[in-house]
């Protein structure tokens, strides 16, 4: 397969699993606010109190000094359902500003 062809594939693809894992987080949000009403979790202002377990990390260069990465992942996922309800993927460098400064 060539560049452009992967390229081609990958923006396709990227849009059709990003849109089924925005669908399937909102389902586990749901889920888990169903279940916390179902226990009475909610507070005197009617926000359902659900727990969330959280995880991140970067990655740490192999080579040179030493440096973190300067990008970095985290996700929030309930505890009732260890259904993860949001992933959040963060660049401390934007592309298109560094091109614009060049």
């Amino acid at each position: 397969m060539s560049k452009d062809k992967f390229a081609s594939c990958e923006k396709v693809t990227s849009k059709v699993i990003k849109s089924y894992a925005q669908e399937e987080m909102l389902n586990a949000i749901f889920e888990e606010k169903k279940l916390a009403e179902l226990r009475g979790d909610i507070d005197s202002d009617r926000y359902y109190c659900i727990t969330l377990i959280v995880d991140g990390g970067w990655c740490k260069r192999s080579y040179g000094h030493g440096y973190n990465a300067s990008s970095g992942v985290s996700v929030l996922i309930g505890m009732s359902t260890q259904k993860i309800v949001f992933i959040g993927i963060r660049n401390k460098v934007c592309l298109i500003c560094s091109a614009i400064a060049k």
